[in-house]
């Protein structure tokens, strides 16, 4: 009989074994095969969970917003909802919200609750079981964890540990590990990284909670390879490094400036129009102060003493607050209104005394901008007109066009001074050189050309494997960033026409320039992002995104630690290069400040050109 026992024991090993790694058809009571979802769902990097009060309601989050509630019970689904999300949803962290190691469920209801984070986005969900509602808030996304996704992820006790991810263009992959606190609403960075950069990866956590698996592939295309990692859970929870506390400490300085900013656009561009709250905070307490003087001095110096630890916050904060309003932020100054139709392109005059417009009815225009009307029409172009940009001493106006011609004006006559031919496809952009000596030009016929301004002679062409959107200057001059369709960015050395560097891209590029310091590139993409490159290295240092649509311009300010872009979402955003985040956006008021009412939209006869000071 003891043989039999060991034998039936040894039977139902082997059938537990035999359990693992095997697919299973999900069925019904009576064996029918159940189907998730509608046929046009699509759960390509969809997230789900089981949960409820009894365990007995199967959450899934799927692409692009949908959240659906499948009662397994009954075998239906019960629930479908949008997530009040701005992008898609997939390759997320989804898992239910904890409390000392329990599922949270508040007392005497049936209220699931449940957070995601993909990207910069992150939502508490809660879900009542009565009355089939979700509940959906806003949860804030660190900095360095909002440009990726499709990382690994575990919870235990009340953390989200984080490993590694990719970025929607899978071109910036990540080793950091970052820990989130459930019940603190508090982020870390730790000072641990994975051996290597990993996305597209899982992770899961041992039974005893003492290790974490990180399962993923490493390589492209043929040349991939699996990877396992194994960490050891003291590892992460162990107590704050010093650089983990001044991660935590940068990281509090850029949420509060993303408050200000909150603040600030909140404000309808307009400083007179809404008190920010911090300064009314502070009138508040200044006027109860002076009413104090009115009451007996014991009771003062007590009031003293209660306000004392508040004025200490609020004083950072006003300092902060001033740095941001001095240094950051820009307010409508001017609105021009000029009789032609798509304008393509403004600049203003080295002494900004002037700007110069370009426009597809073939016209290029200059307006005083003190005096506020048009004091120059420059007609030759036998098609749309680009681009048009002042020369360095402010004295001339080259141009380019869809005529494929570049031609080059005199500001005070009007006149044209010359014309550059040679391309054979619209010409994208051109510029002087500081010394006023080189003309470059980039256009649709895949080339660069070189010229000399003087005599208008092509002096050499260069090229890329795509149409060329945008060629401009270092500022020394001897050097010169092209951007293309061929998604790549290409230095070269004007002299003699060496290609000094490329940078490779998984979009089009639409506008890169030097910084200032030419030690970094800053370019844009049709994938809604800003690029930041180290030239040195050789790679991405910063990838901004806030933008909702094609990104078509970006350059640096004078500083060198501010970037400004433009965007077909009809918004021009500031960005601060320090901590890596946006501080300002602007906008037309045309277009979106109609409380709410139909978008007002310019009439065809007039193009507003908004000037922000």
């Amino acid at each position: 009989n003891d043989n039999d026992n060991n034998n039936d024991n040894d039977d139902n090993d082997a059938n537990k074994t035999r359990e693992y790694n095997v697919w299973t058809p999900f069925t019904d009571n009576d064996g029918n095969t159940i189907s998730i979802g509608r046929k046009e769902d699509n759960y390509w990097g969809a997230r789900s969970m089981i949960g409820g009060s009894n365990d007995h309601l199967l959450f899934i989050a799927y692409r692009p917003k949908y959240i659906d509630v499948f009662d397994l019970n009954t075998c239906k689904c019960i629930k479908r909802d949008t997530l009040p999300i701005r992008n898609e949803t997939y390759y997320h962290c989804f898992v239910p919200k904890i409390d000392n190691g329990f599922e949270k469920k508040k007392k005497n209801t049936k209220m699931y609750e449940m957070v995601l984070f993909c990207r910069n986005t992150g939502i508490s969900i809660k879900y009542d079981e009565d009355r089939n509602e979700f509940q959906f808030d806003q949860l804030r996304v660190c900095f360095t964890m909002r440009p990726f996704y499709a990382y690994a992820y575990i919870y235990v006790d009340d953390f989200i540990l984080f490993f590694g991810g990719e970025d929607i263009a899978s071109v910036r992959i990540s080793k950091d590990i970052h820990k989130y606190s459930l019940i603190e609403n508090k982020w870390k960075k730790l000072e641990q990284t994975l051996p290597i950069p990993l996305g597209d990866c899982v992770g899961a956590l041992t039974e005893d909670n003492k290790y974490v698996h990180i399962f993923g592939e490493q390589g492209e295309g043929d040349n991939t390879s699996s990877v396992h990692m194994k960490i050891d859970m003291n590892i992460l929870l162990r107590e704050d490094t010093e650089i983990e506390k001044q991660w935590i400490m940068e990281e509090e300085e850029k949420r509060e400036i993303e408050e200000i900013k909150m603040e600030l656009d909140g404000m309808k561009q307009d400083l007179g129009v809404k008190k920010p709250k911090k300064q009314i905070q502070i009138e508040i307490i200044i006027e109860y102060w002076v009413r104090s003087l009115f009451i007996k001095l014991g009771w003062i110096a007590d009031f003293t003493k209660i306000i004392t630890q508040y004025i200490l916050v609020i004083v950072f904060d006003c300092i902060l607050f001033y740095f941001i309003l001095k240094m950051k932020y820009y307010k409508l100054s001017k609105e021009i209104q000029m009789k032609s139709t798509g304008v393509n392109s403004v600049q203003f005059s080295p002494d900004n005394t002037k700007i110069v417009s370009s426009f597809d009815d073939k016209t290029i225009r200059i307006w005083d901008i003190k005096l506020e009307r048009e004091i120059k029409l420059l007609k030759g172009h036998s098609d749309g007109v680009n681009d048009s940009q002042f020369t360095p001493d402010g004295n001339k106006v080259l141009s380019c066009s869809e005529d494929n011609t570049i031609r080059l004006w005199d500001v005070q006559s009007g006149k044209e001074l010359m014309i550059f031919k040679g391309h054979l496809n619209n010409v994208t952009k051109a510029q002087l050189s500081p010394d006023g000596n080189i003309v470059i030009s980039s256009s649709n016929d895949q080339t660069i050309i070189v010229w000399e301004a003087k005599s208008g002679k092509n002096i050499m062409t260069l090229g890329h494997s795509d149409y060329v959107n945008s060629v401009k200057f270092s500022p020394t001059g001897k050097t010169f960033v092209s951007a293309s369709n061929d998604r790549t960015i290409r230095i070269w050395d004007v002299t003699s026409g060496t290609r000094v560097n490329t940078f490779e891209y998984n979009e089009n590029i639409l506008d890169s320039q030097f910084s200032p310091d030419c030690c970094s590139i800053v370019s844009c993409s049709n994938d809604e992002t800003i690029q930041i490159w180290d030239i040195k290295a050789g790679k991405i240092i910063h990838s901004l995104r806030e933008h909702s649509d094609i990104v078509t311009r970006a350059k640096y300010l004078p500083d060198g630690q501010t970037v400004v872009s433009g965007s077909n979402d009809k918004t021009i955003r500031l960005w601060d290069l320090k901590f890596g985040m946006e501080v300002q956006t602007l906008f037309s008021k045309k277009s979106f400040q109609n409380k709410g009412k139909k978008r007002i939209e310019p009439t065809k006869e007039v193009s507003n050109h908004t000037i922000f000071k």
